[in-house]
Formats: C-alpha cells, structure tokens, sequence
C-alpha cells in the first residue's frame, strides 16, 4: 500500500476511479454476457423528456462507467508522457467522451438489427 501513499494526487485520484469503474465494467459485461442483465444502458436513470428518435440516453450508469473507464486509464496511461496536468484532464476528457460515441455507434447498429415482423392486413390485400 505504500505505493500509493508516495504517488502524486492525481494520479492517485485517477487510480481511484479507475479501479472501481474497471470493476463495475467487468461486472457488467460478465453479466451482459450471461443474460442475466435485462438493462441494455438505452435507459436513463432519472424521468426526462429528450427529443430524438433513439431510445438511447445520455445520462445513464453504463455511459458513466464508460466515460469513468477512458478518462481514469488514458489519464494514467498518459501521465508520464504529458507532464501539463490540464493538458491531461483535457485528453481524458476528449478520450471518456470518445467511448460515450462509440457506445452511442455500437446501439445504434444494434437498433439496426431489429426487424418488425408484424402482420399488417392492408400490405396483403394488394
């Protein structure tokens, strides 16, 4: 544990979040995987009227896992190379938003696969 007491703060503090969010993740895809998670992160964790036609939601516990997950290890992995701090949240940032489009790509090709099999009476009088 010493090695963590001799580490500059904000590195400690990017390990700090990246441990528990690294954990969360893998927990939520073991999960994902298995079947046993019924959430797919499209929806948001509080009530809000957001105007779109995704069902996909910014504000949810899977996209702060993610945003949590590409700011805390691109902040570690870039911190010897990148000695200006805010040079380093900065890229953290850019990075953590980054994994949140690319979630954002991944549903919305999955919502492409979904096909509408629904018998429509009109279609088959023609």
């Amino acid at each position: 544990m010493d090695y963590f007491e001799t580490l500059d703060p904000l590195l400690k503090t990017l390990w700090f979040i990246a441990i528990p969010t690294t954990l969360i993740f893998a927990i939520q895809t073991i999960l994902t995987f298995v079947g046993v998670d019924a959430h797919d992160g499209l929806n948001a964790d509080f009530d809000s009227v957001h105007g779109g036609d995704s069902e996909f939601q910014l504000f949810s516990f899977r996209n702060l896992t993610n945003f949590l997950l590409g700011f805390s290890w691109t902040g570690i992995s870039f911190y010897k190379l990148i000695p200006n701090s805010i040079l380093l949240i900065g890229l953290s940032f850019i990075v953590g938003v980054l994994f949140i489009a690319v979630f954002f790509l991944i549903i919305r090709q999955i919502e492409r696969l979904a096909e509408d099999n629904t018998f429509r009476i009109i279609n088959s009088l023609d």
